[in-house]
């Protein structure tokens, strides 16, 4: 007769939830019989639906469910509107009115826009930290693209937000660290070649999801990125007009 505990589950339906649990955060793909202890897994490849027994997907799915919608929340969060707010200024009526860190950079001054480029960086990393720590790879990018999303529909600011680009790069640093690094090379030598953010923002999330592949970005976590990229190249559209015409400003103005 198997022992059970107070719920009334099984010790193996236990050791299973725990292996299972184990095998999402690895963010592995392939099927490990060796996450199961004796008794509980084998070697079929089909035995990775024990991973969907009712009490570990629910529990997944709470999880899941309350990483992405904290995320957002984290996004939301608009520290450009917040340290203008602090001086007593009001970003959206400064400079080009993105509530961003270049815009706060030229509206405010270089102290304050590099905090908020930080705080923006720092949102993604979070966020995806927290979704890969949770529900591997795969999650941590779906909650870098509700990151994302908040950053530019912030809820606590009335959906008017930022362009995205310094959020998607904490997300890009936490998943896919050595394609980061590159872009962020080429970023720099960008801004100190061109003095348009723009360019280097879009450059460099053009790059992101060929980045993410060659560094082992596959399956769905990828196509979370590709639509993170999405959003910001989007919400980039009035910088490729400005391009265009060659009237986009730069980051400081000569």
């Amino acid at each position: 007769m198997r022992t059970r505990d107070r719920d009334g589950l099984g010790l193996n339906d236990i050791k299973t939830a725990n292996a299972c649990d184990r095998w999402a955060r690895s963010g592995r793909e392939e099927w490990d019989p060796r996450a199961f202890p004796p008794g509980v897994g084998s070697a079929d490849p089909n035995d990775r639906g024990r991973c969907h027994s009712p009490v570990h997907s629910k529990s997944m799915t709470l999880g899941s469910i309350a990483v992405v919608l904290g995320s957002y929340l984290l996004g939301s969060v608009d520290f450009a509107v917040l340290i203008a707010r602090a001086k007593g200024l009001d970003i959206y009526s400064k400079g080009s009115g993105n509530p961003g860190a270049s815009n706060v950079y030229r509206s405010i001054g270089k102290k304050a826009g590099m905090t908020v480029l930080g705080l923006d960086l720092l949102k993604g990393l979070l966020a995806a930290l927290v979704g890969a720590a949770v529900g591997g790879p795969t999650l941590g990018a779906a909650a870098g693209l509700t990151a994302v999303a908040g950053h530019c529909y912030p809820v606590f600011h009335h959906f008017r937000g930022g362009k995205g680009a310094a959020t998607l790069s904490g997300v890009m640093f936490a998943l896919y660290p050595v394609a980061t690094a590159v872009l962020l090379v080429v970023f720099i030598v960008l801004i100190v070649t061109t003095h348009i953010a723009a360019i280097g923002s879009i450059v460099v999330t053009l790059a992101a999801v060929p980045g993410a592949w060659l560094t082992g970005g596959r399956g769905w976590a990828l196509v979370w990125v590709g639509a993170a990229v999405a959003l910001v190249l989007y919400r980039h559209r009035g910088n490729f007009a400005r391009l265009l015409r060659g009237i986009e400003r730069k980051v400081v103005e000569e």
